[in-house]
């Protein structure tokens, strides 16, 4: 089955050269992977996004390979050419979840002393009040809201207190 992949260059004005230039990549998907891009800080910033060429996968990996041959060329980080690695849908065996779950660190099968169990209850029986000037900054932070709380100054019908309370008693079975 055929996919249309594409080789898309992202870089600013002032980067001309796709060769040593920018960040080169491969995608089925250009907007999802550009929301990718977008979770690191500044990366898009003042760039522009250029689809380079569009093609099946093998010859968008070799183009790309040709693009980037080692690591560290323009934004690149990894030799071009390759493939992230999906483990969408992989199955793990059921020796494999089990050592997984050998080696999970945490708490499990652990129970805390009674000295640390008192002083969990006391810390958590202590209550946390504002200072002064911690309640003025928060009031202020409120009153400078741009959209105020919906349920201000209204109450909630019995029939609503009903099913958020099922809902509540439904997450602590």
């Amino acid at each position: 089955m055929y996919q249309e992949y594409l080789i898309y260059w992202i870089h600013s004005d002032q980067e001309v050269s796709i060769e040593t230039q920018g960040y080169v990549g491969i995608t089925k998907d250009l907007d999802r992977r550009l929301k990718e891009h977008a979770k690191k800080p500044n990366f898009l910033d003042n760039r522009k996004v250029d689809i380079f060429l569009y093609g099946d996968q093998l010859y968008c990996r070799q183009i790309e390979k040709s693009l980037r041959p080692s690591r560290l060329v323009g934004l690149n980080i990894a030799e071009g050419g390759g493939l992230p690695p999906d483990h969408t849908g992989r199955k793990l065996s059921a020796s494999h979840r089990q050592k997984i779950k050998d080696n999970m660190v945490g708490f499990k099968g652990r129970t805390h002393s009674e000295e640390t169990k008192a002083k969990m209850r006391a810390v958590k029986r202590t209550p946390h009040l504002h200072t002064e000037e911690t309640k003025k900054r928060l009031s202020e932070i409120a009153k400078n809201r741009t959209t105020p709380n919906p349920m201000l100054g209204k109450k909630h019908s019995p029939e609503t207190i009903e099913k958020i309370r099922a809902k509540a008693k439904l997450r602590w079975m």
